[in-house]
């Protein structure tokens, strides 16, 4: 591709000033807050604050002035910085998952942002003036089906993690005490305290705690998981899938099928008894996608597609596995048994949290138990079909061997002596797009992935 040099000529645009959001946010509590706080009080700012300030708009005015962005036949083109120019270039070619995004504020100052998809940018986002943004692609025919708003709110709460919820809560309560000072902050947490306790009259301190504690991160994580879902619309053509979701933001976006690592969909317990499935897409070079939120047996061509037509595996874990699955959350299991026998005699204080820890080991423990039954791999029509377990979830995934990058061959010291070991399929979706097939026979999983992906490992491990 022959270099072009990036000018400010027809076709060129300028970035929108929400590009610079960050290192505004940066500066903002140095000078333009206090300068803000002196004028709305009366006092008279020090010249320090108004010089700081005019340099800040000077200096923000000059960086917007640089910034720019092109698309040309065969790339995109992307400029920025003010002392330190960099120009970024990013072939179409690369770019597997357009993506076109706006959020209230964005919609306010007449903003969208765009993403091209391409790995190397990573997960950046590239803020353009509204009329001048360039266009996803979009089918022939705009007959969206759309997903069921009820299943995709019980699929966004079954996998909902309070851990998400809990982070982005401590985000803000960290960016309102940067911006509004650490006194309105801690008035923002007190105030939460006495409601919790208002709420928790006569329940014991510590459940309440957790509780509560447990509840809020769920709820914050639900809430954004609904917002930036639903409503879910999908169309499929071709090689081509386009997608239209959310309210905050609300996104369109446009991926081709060849281009996914892999896909992949995911079960809770309660999921896989209610036959609810969440369909995601790894790219190659990373990045994930969300195919469906909600698949369940009225999208049966969907569900087909994950799985293999002839019903009979090429590889399943060892028949007398079952105790390599299950020592694990059994040993656990008599662990807090042992616990709540010897300790707490000596620490009441936990008396009324620990009956809470058995919950995650008796769940630990049916997912081995289903790991055990569910588990295999299938090469079918040039494809291959895996389905296992991840600590809390089943998972399903559909995976083209040209994004195959490596198998490996785990053994613990168990499984050297029984001949069994763990089968890692990588791919091009990175780490993420891992998938594991535990107690697999050795000879049968090196015999397989030698007759179908052309993987020779005649070795000793």
């Amino acid at each position: 591709m022959k270099a072009t040099r990036f000018r400010f000529k027809k076709g060129t645009h300028h970035l929108h000033p929400l590009y610079f959001k960050k290192t505004f946010i940066r500066v903002l509590p140095v000078f333009f807050l206090p300068l803000i706080q002196a004028l709305l009080s009366g006092a008279s700012p020090s010249p320090y604050i108004w010089g700081g300030s005019a340099a800040l708009v000077i200096y923000f005015s000059l960086l917007w002035q640089q910034s720019g962005w092109r698309v040309l036949d065969e790339s995109y083109y992307f400029r920025s910085g003010l002392f330190l120019k960099k120009i970024t270039v990013l072939p179409k070619r690369w770019a597997l998952h357009l993506q076109r995004e706006i959020s209230p504020i964005a919609l306010l100052t007449g903003a969208v942002f765009f993403q091209p998809g391409v790995p190397a940018s990573g997960n950046e986002w590239f803020p353009m003036f509204w009329r001048h943004a360039p266009k996803v692609p979009r089918p022939h025919k705009q007959n969206y089906r759309h997903a069921s708003i009820p299943k995709a709110l019980l699929s966004a709460a079954l996998l909902s993690n309070p851990a998400s919820g809990l982070l982005l809560a401590t985000v803000f309560f960290r960016s309102v005490s940067s911006l509004l000072g650490t006194e309105i902050a801690q008035r923002i947490v007190n105030a939460a305290d006495q409601r919790v306790q208002l709420i928790a009259l006569g329940i014991p301190p510590a459940i309440a705690g957790i509780s509560w504690l447990f509840l809020g991160g769920w709820a914050i994580a639900f809430l954004k998981e609904t917002l930036a879902l639903l409503p879910f619309s999908w169309k499929r053509q071709g090689d081509r899938l386009y997608f239209r979701l959310g309210v905050w933001p609300r996104r369109q976006s446009s991926i081709q099928i060849s281009s996914l690592g892999s896909a992949v969909m995911f079960q809770t317990l309660p999921m896989a008894f209610l036959g609810i499935f969440r369909a995601e897409g790894f790219l190659s070079g990373g990045g994930r996608v969300i195919l469906h939120p909600c698949l369940g047996r009225k999208e049966q061509a969907a569900l087909d597609w994950f799985f293999p037509k002839e019903e009979t595996p090429d590889l399943q874990p060892h028949g007398k596995a079952w105790f390599s699955f299950l020592w694990l959350p059994v040993a656990i299991f008599l662990l807090l048994l042992m616990l709540e026998e010897r300790m707490l005699p000596f620490l009441e204080f936990l008396t009324p949290v620990f009956p809470l820890l058995f919950l995650p080991a008796v769940w630990f423990f049916a997912m081995r138990l289903l790991g055990y039954f569910l588990s295999e791999a299938s090469f079918r029509d040039g494809v291959v079909y895996i389905r296992g377990i991840r600590i809390f979830t089943l998972f399903s995934a559909r995976i083209s061997p040209a994004h195959i990058t490596g198998i490996q061959f785990l053994q613990n010291p168990a499984q050297r002596v029984s001949g069994r070991c763990t089968l890692v399929i990588q791919t091009t979706g990175g780490w993420t797009a891992q998938y594991r097939l535990y107690h697999i026979p050795l000879d049968k999983a090196q015999q397989w992935a030698k007759e179908n992906l052309a993987i020779s490992s005649d070795f000793e491990v």
